[in-house]
């Protein structure tokens, strides 16, 4: 049976799963232009384990496949080959096909269309692809012509000169220190430097992709070291630029002190971490410091800023919530040391947004706003199930006695 398939409401995850059972114990050859590692980890949990024997081409033009999805392909598959001929010309098939292993299959299933080996590919984006299917007993003639030009589609690529093998961690790290290959983490902060820059026009309404729900995958180490050029200089000190603007892609990321944490989760009392004037006083534009400050007098004298922000979780709609963020600096007094805090409120529902994960080990997160919005900064509770965990946590170079911060890119 042959048709065609649009996503996302008829993913490619969805076809890979019921090939899998169909041919289980069989093999699956894939060649994609680009694979990254959640498009990897929604794979391997499409097949679960039905499959045994696997041939990967993945396409690396572009700087478009990551280290980390190359490493769980080599954890958990068999066969692995990259493939690059030339900086103008692109590997660009998207092709999964799923046989009984034998010598002269007795059943095929081949997707076919424009789904790379993404989370986006094989599941959120609207992608097109044929799945052609060919059951036990009823391969044609036809049929078995189609497949074996399909079988010498394949070995031409695999015994082409521009097929690389990768067959250990070795391999993974030659390509990336020669500038092939690059991690999740590299390619999620070029994003936040590069937001889109669309507007919604009244002819062309919009609307945020469905939420999905969160897989907990595991988590792939790293067995080599990462350049310098991919932390983004992580734990430099830089200077803010003239005047009071900070640059559009600051972000500050610090872990929550377990008094902190279970404050944001409702014990009694306000839930204000310090900053401090150490972490303000390495990037002071970005906090606004001094410039924004009045001067006021509550039990105490101190100066402040407040602004208004979204918060952003797994709670939250993809756009996150409205809430006000205060700053405010009080100097040291008898008994107590110099405070610079941030405070967002309305606490109440700022707890609704908390995730159920969300621990000592997690990321409080501020960041600069998109230009022209009507808010200043962009607050996000990130918890180590969350898959931006690992972007954002590079970035903790400095060590506290309760907690950890730092500030990117």
């Amino acid at each position: 049976m042959n048709r065609f398939i649009l996503g996302p409401s008829q993913s490619a995850f969805e076809e890979i799963r019921q090939a899998a059972q169909r041919h289980q114990g069989g093999r699956v050859r894939i060649a994609v232009a680009w694979a990254r590692d959640e498009g990897v980890s929604w794979l391997f949990d499409a097949i679960n384990r039905r499959i045994t024997v696997f041939d990967f081409l993945i396409g690396i033009n572009e700087r478009g496949t990551t280290v980390e999805a190359l490493l769980r392909i080599l954890k958990h598959a068999g066969k692995l080959r990259v493939f690059y001929k030339h900086p103008a010309q692109t590997f660009h098939p998207k092709l999964y096909w799923f046989d009984d292993g034998m010598p002269e299959p007795h059943s095929a299933t081949i997707i076919v269309g424009s789904s790379n080996l993404t989370l986006g590919g094989l599941v959120s984006n609207f992608e097109a692809s044929l799945v052609l299917s060919m059951e036990s007993g009823e391969i044609s003639e036809a049929d078995r012509q189609f497949l074996a030009s399909l079988d010498t589609a394949w070995n031409q690529l695999v015994t082409s000169p521009y097929a690389h093998e990768v067959a250990n961690d070795n391999d993974v790290r030659r390509l990336y220190d020669a500038g092939y290959l690059v991690f999740e983490h590299a390619i999620r902060r070029e994003r936040r430097r590069t937001p889109r820059r669309e507007k919604p026009l009244r002819d062309l309404p919009t609307a945020p992709p469905a939420r999905m729900a969160r897989r907990l995958f595991e988590r792939i180490t790293i067995p080599f070291p990462i350049h310098r050029e991919e932390l983004g200089d992580a734990g430099e000190v830089q200077a803010d630029p003239t005047g009071s603007a900070p640059l559009p892609e600051r972000f500050f990321v610090r872990t929550l002190t377990a008094n902190d944490v279970a404050k944001l989760r409702g014990r009694p009392g306000t839930f204000e971490p310090d900053l401090g004037e150490t972490a303000r006083n390495l990037f002071p534009a970005f906090w606004g410091w001094p410039e924004m400050y009045s001067e006021v007098t509550r039990q105490l004298s101190r100066r402040e800023w407040q602004v208004q922000a979204r918060l952003i979780s797994s709670q939250t709609p993809p756009e996150g919530i409205k809430i006000t963020l205060l700053l405010w600096y009080r100097e040291a007094r008898p008994g107590h040391p110099a405070e610079h805090r941030f405070s967002p409120r309305p606490i109440s529902d700022i707890r609704q947004a908390v995730p159920p994960a969300f621990d000592t080990s997690s990321l409080l997160v501020v960041e600069q706003a998109p230009v022209n919005v009507d808010y200043q900064y962009v607050v996000r509770l990130i918890t180590s199930q969350d898959p931006e965990y690992n972007d954002f946590s590079t970035y903790l170079t400095e060590r506290r006695p309760q907690h950890r911060f730092g500030y990117g890119p």
